[in-house]
């Protein structure tokens, strides 16, 4: 699997903010946004391969029974990350999966929390990604998949008054909860 860092905090955001969690940040997402937090899982990917095993391994040293798996876009790598789900799951831990929801599996997952990009996320039209990321940065489908199939909470990056307009559409459009919504 490759992956960019592990490390432990405290969750920041979203249904269990306070909560304190192990982080495994996998490499490589299939957007582009424009503000992304973490350009060295996306824009300029910097991974390492590590197994299941060691990945389980790593995780479970910290002795804290929730884990977040973020990227990057985890889904990504849908069978090491069903694997490894799986194995934590097995030992008890309690699992949040950090997607921009554009790619689904069915995985041992307790919380799918949900990024779908806004318009806001869009790289300049200049660059090489922006068809793409404008192509594929809402998936109606896959967001319907994961409600349906799992306790879900979705968060948007509001950037302006406007993007407010663009969630209660989507929202509408697509079937989302305004329950689900953090």
């Amino acid at each position: 699997m490759k992956f960019s860092e592990l490390f432990h905090t405290i969750q920041g955001e979203g249904q269990l903010i306070g909560v304190p969690s192990v982080f495994f940040r996998t490499s490589y997402c299939n957007l582009r946004c424009v503000w992304c937090d973490t350009p060295y899982t996306s824009w300029e990917p910097e991974d390492r391969d590590i197994t299941v095993a060691e990945s389980v391994a790593a995780i479970t040293r910290y002795g804290c029974k929730h884990v977040v798996i973020t990227g990057g876009e985890p889904f990504i790598q849908p069978e090491p990350l069903t694997e490894l789900c799986h194995e934590l799951d097995k030992r008890g831990h309690h699992i949040t999966i950090e997607t921009n929801a554009t790619l689904f599996a069915e995985v041992a997952a307790h919380l799918i929390s949900m990024s779908p990009k806004l318009r806001n996320s869009n790289p300049p039209e200049d660059n090489h990604f922006f068809k793409r990321h404008e192509r594929e940065r809402i998936c109606p489908e896959v967001i319907r998949k994961f409600l349906d199939a799992y306790p879900c909470q979705v968060k948007f990056v509001v950037d302006t008054p406007e993007d407010l307009t663009e969630i209660q559409t989507l929202q509408t459009e697509i079937g989302i909860p305004a329950e689900t919504s953090c």
